[in-house]
């Protein structure tokens, strides 16, 4: 047998404390899931806004309502009666 191969051999001393700092890690990362998500969300669209060049202030901005059409430019149908 190779002395080398020795140096990969993990006794379960050795392995019980990386699968109990392994599970700490993703019960924490379990209990805040969704606040972690939202984080991860906010700083990939801040990412893309910045990769494409825009703003994020300017996004979040709601679109203008569109003009409303006055009477006097009406077609022919929408000043139909309906009374045939």
């Amino acid at each position: 047998m190779k002395v080398e191969l020795l140096a990969f051999y993990g006794g379960p001393d050795q392995i019980m404390a990386v699968t109990s700092g392994i599970a700490t890690i993703v019960g924490i990362a379990l209990m805040f899931w969704n606040k972690l998500i939202v984080t991860c969300g906010k700083i990939l669209n801040q990412f893309r806004a910045f990769v494409h060049g825009e703003r994020a202030h300017e996004r979040s901005q709601p679109a203008q309502a569109p003009t409303p059409v006055s009477s006097s430019d009406s077609g022919p149908l929408e000043n139909h009666t309906g009374n045939h």
